[in-house]
C-alpha cells in the first residue's frame, strides 16, 4: 500500500466544478468574516463592561469613604452637643446662667 493519496477524479464537466467550488469557498470565507465580526463586536462590548465597572466600583468605593467620613463627622457633632448638653445638666437650677459673651452696656 502506497501513502501517497492518488487526486481524486471528478466526473462532471470542469465549468460546473469550478462554479460549484468558487461558491462553496464564498459561502465558507462569509461564514468565517461573520464569525470573526461577531467575535471582534463580542470582545469589544467585553472590554466596555470591564471598563463600565471599574467606573462604577471606583465611583461606589468613593461614595462609600464619603458615607463613612460623614458618620464620623456626624458622630463627632452628637458627642459635642452631648458634652454640651451634659454640662448644663450639671449645674445647679439656683444659680444664674453663665454669661455667655453678651456684653451689657452701662446705662
Amino acid at each position: 500500500m502506497s501513502n501517497v493519496s492518488e487526486p481524486k477524479v471528478y466526473l462532471s464537466p470542469q465549468g460546473k466544478l469550478v462554479r460549484f467550488f468558487e461558491r462553496s469557498r464564498d459561502g465558507w470565507k462569509q461564514k468565517c468574516q461573520a464569525a470573526k465580526r461577531k467575535a471582534k463586536a463580542l470582545s469589544n462590548h467585553v472590554a466596555a463592561l470591564k471598563k463600565s465597572r471599574h467606573r462604577w466600583k471606583t465611583l461606589a468605593r468613593q461614595q462609600r469613604e464619603e458615607v463613612e467620613q460623614l458618620r464620623q463627622e456626624l458622630e463627632q457633632v452628637k458627642s459635642g452637643l452631648w458634652q454640651r448638653s451634659s454640662r448644663r445638666r450639671q449645674c445647679p437650677r439656683s444659680s444664674p446662667p453663665p454669661c455667655r459673651g453678651i456684653i451689657t452696656r452701662p446705662g
